[in-house]
């Protein structure tokens, strides 16, 4: 039996023969013993690559997924449950040793409340986001309510950030600007808009929202090269865009803190 310390994030629970546990805040793996060894399969192989890129990027958004995701399963952590809900939407290339991921379809809240109708415009000279959240219109509903609260999840996939921005209620509505993070790329950045409930205890699932594309910006390319020395490659297609990560290390690491609130590691 082996013992050793996890980098890949915040687990709990078995994967691939490996059970992992918490002692002291550190994260630990014991790999269970087989009865002869064995080569591993090339799927086996995937999956592992997949689960190292899937807990870097939910260690990396942990205080984000914490109130986007608060109807986790019993036992269960808000990062855990994020790997669970978007572990499908990795693609494994064990040649190159990289992980795509489809940023466009990844959840980063799952819950059955309304999903909140909100329009998002960006101007690149001033690098400013603009929500616009209409009054709610119509009867009120379970899971519908004047008094939800409404989010948008700014990530950034080459970096590897996170932060959350409050929108307003869906009862007044209302419109927002909040200027992209020094530092942060618009063709590498992603947003989500999601509604809890007025104690933020239930959620809607969140919902994608897609930068218009930059005059002159071109329809495909490809960009080479990341942070810390990582391979990083970003495919653009008209109909949307995938990023693809190294699933090594070699990302930024620091905590920093926005509005009076912690957000992404």
């Amino acid at each position: 039996m082996r013992i050793y310390p996890v980098v890949v994030g915040d687990l709990s629970g078995t994967m691939d023969r490996t059970v992992f546990y918490k002692v002291d805040d550190r994260c630990y793996g014991r790999k269970k013993a087989l009865g002869s060894a064995r080569e591993y399969t090339e799927e086996e192989l995937k999956q592992q690559l997949k689960f190292k890129f899937m807990g870097k990027l939910s260690s990396r958004t942990k205080y984000v997924l914490r109130e986007s995701l608060p109807e986790t399963p019993k036992h269960w952590t808000a990062p855990n449950y994020f790997v669970s809900l978007n572990i499908g939407l990795c693609e494994a290339d064990l040649e190159t040793s990289t992980v795509t991921f489809d940023y466009n379809q990844a959840v980063f809240a799952a819950g059955s409340m309304s999903q909140p109708s909100v329009t998002m415009s960006y101007d690149d000279e001033s690098r400013t986001v603009s929500f616009t959240l209409p009054a709610m219109s119509g009867r009120a509903f379970p899971g519908k309510q004047a008094t939800d609260k409404v989010y948008a999840v700014f990530v950034e996939s080459e970096l590897m950030q996170a932060y959350t921005v409050e929108l307003g209620t869906r009862g007044d509505g209302g419109m927002t600007s909040e200027p992209l993070e020094e530092g942060w790329n618009k063709e590498t950045t992603h947003v989500y808009v999601y509604a809890t409930d007025e104690k933020g205890k239930e959620t809607s699932t969140s919902r994608h929202l897609s930068f218009e594309r930059a005059a002159g910006f071109p329809a495909t390319g490809r960009r080479e090269g990341g942070p810390g020395g990582s391979a990083l490659l970003f495919f653009w297609t008209e109909e949307g865009r995938e990023a693809t990560g190294h699933s090594g290390g070699g990302f930024p690491h620091g905590r920093w803190t926005r509005g009076g609130r912690r957000h992404g590691d």
